[in-house]
């Protein structure tokens, strides 16, 4: 009876340590981030409507990410609308 217990306590642990080695490849990437705020305070400094648009649009979507623009999509964003939310 001890043995037997001993033998499960053992492939518990074993399962459990082997279990947490599992190598994991992701990169979060977060120059959308820096992309973003960056624009923004340009932004702040600019006066004209057409101007702001076209900065933010070269300055943070055009330099956007994969992700980003999946997320554009999604949300059916437009640097137009983006300005008017500010």
């Amino acid at each position: 009876m001890m043995r037997k217990n001993i033998v499960w306590i053992l492939i518990f642990f074993t399962n459990f340590t082997f279990g947490q080695n599992k190598k994991f490849n992701n990169h979060i990437e977060t120059s959308d981030i820096k992309n973003f705020w960056n624009a923004y305070d340009d932004i702040k400094k600019l006066n004209d409507s057409t101007e702001k648009i076209n900065h933010f649009q070269n300055v943070y979507i055009n330099k956007g990410t994969v992700g980003l623009w999946d997320f554009i999509k999604a949300k059916d964003f437009t640097a137009e609308s983006w300005i008017q939310s500010f």
